[in-house]
């Protein structure tokens, strides 16, 4: 195991990745001893038999090494990051909880582009397109040889048939994919089941359930349809759902919550005669959409808004509220109920997700804490799965107990010569 410990393995990662925000990184370049190595390091993985995606993965290991290597305290404690020694070691335990620390390597390349990269723990670190000159050289040869004998150690242990048994028994949970029923989250972490269900009654959830039962079956049509469809009646809309949530400035009028509530970008519905059926009509069909986005009622991120779209059917107008998010779950749910205490056409969107969701029916990914918690869709490509976690670091044994991992993908070694090599 190379002398580089996980925090400086950490720091080379992420010095190097700044280097590769955009395709091919033009301006980056390595100088004479480092090229030598990175020409050394592809020439190695040529033993590893790509995936179905054209990369080759290994997971390498780096000790946790003493504490000194993450950080000078002294240095953190004027900067005022930590505020005693016990907040620093703690910080450095969660950080690298283990005395052994795993990192994957996935590389990449194409010979008929000139492409190459590396990835370590889904952050670029380097990126190389042969047609790009580069205008500055680094030296990175200490980062370079780590993950050269790395690969040699997974290459060493794949001839000996001990690399797939070394990973399942090894590798932390924290790096694996898997999922998790939302009832057996619950029955570990009791505070998230009272949070989530606080602010909606057991009637409310029970009729939740017959609407979404009778739109499944198609017994809950958007019918009548709304003949005629004004600004001022859409803001009427959203103000139904913002006082069934309880949100603040129910006292103004029903286009200024909107302002108050919705995203902001709205293509231009402010400034059109709020009582017209024309008018909407007319911006309805020729809006400019430049950007704007005039349905996300309930602004958040680009995961986490509740959305109210007007659609137009022949012959009128139906609404479709769309909310699927963890956190905004009991919004969307009460919005949809007070539309359809009105008497509105309104279609809910993953309305048996949510339905699933209340009864703790729902699948929940665990994806690697190196991933965000988004866009984890692909991991799971057969299981429409829409929130995710990382592995939590507290009653990891319950979680773990509960979980349905994925099996671990297996690694290929390449038995022909390379390059004039004798045959491993």
């Amino acid at each position: 195991m190379s002398s580089l410990t996980a925090p400086q393995i950490t720091r080379y990662k992420e010095y190097f990745g700044q280097f590769h925000r955009g395709f091919g990184a033009s301006g980056f370049g390595f100088d004479a001893q480092s090229s030598l190595l990175w020409e050394e390091l592809f020439r190695l993985l040529l033993h590893i038999e790509p995936d179905e995606t054209g990369a080759r993965r290994l997971w390498l290991r780096a000790r946790r090494g003493p504490i000194k290597d993450f950080g000078d305290f002294d240095a953190l404690l004027a900067e005022g990051q930590v505020s005693d020694r016990n907040e620093f070691e703690n910080w450095w335990q969660q950080e690298f909880p283990h005395q052994v620390c795993w990192f994957q390597l996935t590389a990449r390349e194409n010979s008929g582009t000139g492409y190459r990269s590396i990835i370590l723990e889904n952050s670029i670190v380097f990126e190389e397109l042969s047609s790009q000159k580069s205008s500055t050289s680094h030296n990175a040869t200490e980062f370079i040889q780590w993950l050269i004998d790395g690969v040699k150690t997974c290459l060493d242990e794949l001839r000996a048939g001990v690399y797939q048994q070394h990973i399942e028994q090894e590798l932390p949970y924290r790096k694996r994919i898997g999922t998790i029923r939302r009832e057996q989250l619950w029955k570990i972490y009791l505070e998230q089941k009272a949070a989530f269900f606080m602010g909606i009654s057991p009637e409310e959830i029970k009729l939740f359930f017959a609407l979404t039962a009778q739109q499944r079956d198609g017994k809950n049509p958007c019918r009548p349809l709304l003949t005629g469809m004004t600004a001022n009646d859409f803001y009427g809309f959203c103000a139904l759902g913002y006082r069934a949530n309880h949100y603040s400035g129910l006292d103004l009028s029903p286009k200024d919550q909107y302002a108050f509530h919705a995203d902001g970008r709205d293509d231009g519905l402010s400034e059109i005669t709020g009582n017209s059926e024309e008018a909407f009509s007319d911006w309805y069909h020729a809006r400019k959409q430049t950007g704007g986005h005039p349905w996300e009622v309930c602004r958040g991120g680009s995961d986490t808004h509740i959305s109210l779209f007007v659609v137009e059917k022949s012959g009128g107008y139906e609404l479709h509220l769309e909310g699927s998010s963890y956190p905004r779950t009991i919004e969307t749910i009460k919005f949809y109920l007070a539309l359809k205490g009105a008497g509105l056409p309104v279609y809910l969107h993953n309305a048996q997700l949510l339905a699933a969701r209340l009864k703790g029916e729902e699948k929940v990914g665990i994806v690697p804490d190196s991933m965000l918690l988004v866009g984890c869709e692909s991991l799971f490509p057969e299981e429409h799965i829409s929130e995710f976690i990382h592995f939590p670091t507290d009653k990891e044994s319950l979680v773990m107990k509960y979980a349905q991992w994925k099996p671990l993908p297996i690694v290929q070694f390449k038995e022909w010569a390379l390059d004039g090599e004798e045959k491993e």
